[in-house]
């Protein structure tokens, strides 16, 4: 298998491959484990949620939610005139809000969807490649032309990076904590 996604914050750690084949690691049997379910395209990201989902997205634009304990694997519908051909990452809020991060802006997953948010309009670049969220709650977003800091507050304004910050312009892949 060609590897493409990988999801190691805790045991089991999970496998994403071309062709949609999602693997875990079995600690008891000290092997990798393949899920009977496939996803559509090849796995391009995983992040498991407070509520033990695994959330799956691919490089066609396919996202997909896997609940660990229940052994539920279900596809998560996207309407065609979001014009998303990949889900980059996945993360959730202190408040549980999932957002999901594509090659066509940031989207909140809400009533059983994905919700565009305005706010996309003011990022500097449309593809959004990660996301992280800091303990004081404001959302870092990697972009195809570069960082963004989205400030919790009331009205979630959003804010470029300026000279009082470290200055990136540039596609930004990856997010991750120290």
């Amino acid at each position: 298998y060609k590897v493409t996604g990988v999801q190691t914050c805790a045991l089991p750690i999970w496998v994403g491959s071309l062709n949609g084949g999602i693997h875990y690691f079995d600690k008891r049997l000290n092997s990798f484990i393949e899920l009977e379910e496939k996803v559509e395209g090849d796995v391009r990201s995983f992040y498991i949620d407070s509520q033990n989902n695994l959330w799956i997205g691919s490089n066609v634009g396919t996202l997909y939610v896997y609940n660990i304990d229940k052994n539920e694997f279900r596809n998560i519908p996207i309407k065609d005139d979001l014009d998303i051909h990949k889900i980059w990452q996945v993360v959730e809020s202190p408040g549980k809000k999932v957002f999901v991060a594509t090659d066509n802006g940031l989207f909140e997953f809400r009533n059983n969807g994905l919700n565009y948010l305005s706010i996309n309009e003011k990022f500097p670049g449309r593809i959004i490649r990660s996301l992280f969220i800091d303990k004081t709650k404001n959302m870092w977003i990697g972009t195809n032309e570069g960082l963004v800091q989205v400030i919790e507050n009331k009205d979630r304004k959003s804010t470029r990076l300026n000279s009082s910050h470290l200055v990136i312009s540039y596609a930004v892949f990856c997010l991750k904590k120290k």
